[in-house]
């Protein structure tokens, strides 16, 4: 499977604490969304994704104040989702900060947490 879509990279912070949230669009108006927890990983290190909602297209592209908080665009682009199943996400960005290939990889037994890192597709 290669689909051509679109991503944004955000940074969210809420009160004292940040994380970022990578979305891509997966449908005409739905776009995935990943919670990154620790910051993107470079290569040979793997950090905690937590799937989150789907996003309308609307609420995915949010900029602005929130309650407690505010969502930054840091970057966004175009990408190719290479394989797109429940245990395994293959992405290549082409962005600004977020450029390559990079997957999320499933944890066993924890239905919405995923390790996210950059490498080669198998």
């Amino acid at each position: 499977m290669i689909k051509n879509s679109r991503f944004v990279l955000m940074e969210h912070i809420i009160k004292n604490t940040s994380h970022y949230d990578i979305r891509f669009k997966v449908d005409k108006n739905k776009w995935e969304s990943f919670a990154i927890i620790k910051g993107i990983p470079t290569e040979n290190k793997k950090t905690l994704a937590v799937r989150t909602k789907i996003h309308k297209q609307a609420s995915a592209l949010f900029t602005g104040k929130i309650k407690d908080g505010k969502i930054t665009r840091i970057d966004h682009g175009s990408c190719e989702v290479l394989k797109y199943g429940k245990r395994h996400i293959a992405i290549k960005f082409h962005g600004s900060q977020l450029e390559g290939l990079y997957h999320f990889i499933n944890i066993k037994n924890k239905e919405d947490q995923y390790l996210f890192f950059k490498g080669k597709l198998k």
